[in-house]
């Protein structure tokens, strides 16, 4: 399992795109399940921000899941 939570914005391109070879090479060899919690959300006002439209997506394997909070809680679950 490979997780990431909230960072992969901070990273040099090069970094992202090396992370990303590295899982598709994985996956050619292994059973593999990727969970990422990513994005970066809109700019907070007084009345925040709709965390089911723009927090940051938990996904597995790419599929959206859930979307949350920049700081993990709450969680809302992706409406299917």
């Amino acid at each position: 399992m490979i997780w990431t939570s909230i960072t992969q914005q901070y990273w040099p391109t090069t970094e992202s795109e090396a992370v990303e070879d590295a899982v598709v090479d994985a996956r050619s060899r292994i059973r593999l399940a990727r969970i990422t919690m990513e994005g970066v959300p809109p700019t907070e006002n007084r009345g925040g921000y709709d965390l089911a439209e723009h927090g940051p997506a938990l996904r597995v394997d790419g599929e959206l899941i859930a979307r949350s909070h920049h700081h993990g809680l709450p969680v809302v679950p992706n409406a299917r």
